[in-house]
């Protein structure tokens, strides 16, 4: 087994919660004891509380050596490492332990090894993205359109240098600044709630650098998107990024949804679905049935899209099966034959065939 320094009384605090489990003294731990103590403490792991699945997660994390029981070498191991000697997870053992530790320990110093669910690093990203597209938002929403503005070029955001104009693919940053500028309050109401709510969720499981990544990915991908299928569209706003986090929320439910102990999964799902549908639903009245904006459909599937693919790639999974391994990589490679694809068509396709861009395209403005 893997061994890290620990002090004296480190390991007594660890002690106690591994008598904690070792009910009857022996010095192992087995199937029926976890179950008990699972019972005992109100500890769950799966949806439907099958406390024999939620033991075989929890022995096939821990019990290295298969003998279906966890010895105190491999009690400590399952502590002190995020892994087991066969290189699977041990999330929800280390999570398991760290909740029956509360019993035990008080002081946060007896715990370090031992605390698994920690806030650090905190969910900055989605807050911080957030703070600067409403900051951009309140810059441009003072700014009046020209009277003879056209429909791409109203409201003022999407004459900004920021904006992605489909005149002005020449200048790359346009695929992923446009994000930052919004059309109107019920536009950036809408990306910022999704972003604060589920954004935030994902960012305190999955971490800020792949929630990051995540983002800026279906960011890109809508616009990339946008440029293939509406060619002659403008774009502002975080709505391919901000469906991506969507279709993150899908990656990160298919991929632990066995194992999510959270009681309000289904509600936040429902909820979700609720609110993309009347969104979508609004884009696609206002684009063809009022015809009064440009919304791009395409740049909200595309980047929905991308969350789903690169998302299951990217996001963590607590405890890995065979099968979704071929899904996490499929998915990966899906969403990069999706991004060459998009980045080649814009090299050599020729945006002005409406020969409309020596009029409109305000590159540089």
């Amino acid at each position: 087994m893997r061994q890290k320094a620990m002090s004296k009384h480190q390991l007594a605090k660890m002690d106690a919660v591994f008598k904690r489990f070792d009910r009857d003294g022996d010095g192992k731990i087995t199937k029926t004891e976890l179950a008990q103590l699972l019972d005992a403490v109100g500890y769950t792991l799966t949806w439907n509380h099958d406390r024999e699945r939620d033991v075989a997660i929890l022995m096939r994390q821990a019990d290295v050596n298969n003998d279906q029981m966890i010895s105190w070498a491999e009690f400590k191991d399952g502590c002190l490492n995020d892994t087991n000697a066969w290189g699977l997870s041990n999330y929800d053992f280390r999570g398991l332990i760290s909740f029956v530790a509360q019993f035990h320990a008080t002081d946060p110093g007896a715990l370090e090894y031992l605390n698994k669910y920690k806030f650090w690093p905190p969910p900055v990203f989605m807050v911080i993205i957030s703070i600067i597209e409403l900051g951009v938002f309140l810059h441009y929403s003072e700014q009046e359109c020209d009277s003879k503005a056209t429909l791409n070029e109203c409201p003022a955001s999407f004459s900004t240098p920021i904006a992605y104009r489909f005149c002005c693919r020449d200048q790359a940053w346009r695929f992923f600044t446009y994000i930052f500028a919004h059309a109107g309050w019920s536009h950036i109401a809408f990306n910022v709630l999704i972003q604060l709510l589920f954004g935030v969720f994902l960012e305190i499981f999955h971490g800020p650098i792949r929630m990051a990544g995540v983002y800026i990915a279906c960011g890109v991908a809508g616009s990339l998107a946008s440029s293939v299928a509406d060619p002659n569209t403008n774009l502002v706003g975080a709505s391919g990024a901000v469906y991506g986090i969507i279709g993150a929320w899908i990656a990160h439910m298919v991929q632990n949804w066995d194992t999510a102990r959270s009681p309000m999964k289904e509600l936040a799902s429902i909820f979700l679905f609720i609110l993309t549908a009347l969104d979508f639903g609004n884009s696609v009245y206002q684009r063809y049935g009022k015809g009064e904006t440009g919304i791009s459909y395409a740049a909200h599937l595309g980047g929905f899209l991308m969350g789903v693919t690169f998302g299951v790639y990217m996001l963590r999974n607590k405890i890995e099966t065979w099968y979704e391994i071929y899904i996490k990589w499929f998915g990966a490679s899906t969403a990069i034959t999706a991004v060459i694809f998009g980045i080649m068509f814009n090299i050599f396709n020729d945006p002005d065939e409406s020969g409309t861009c020596g009029v409109l395209a305000k590159c540089n403005e």
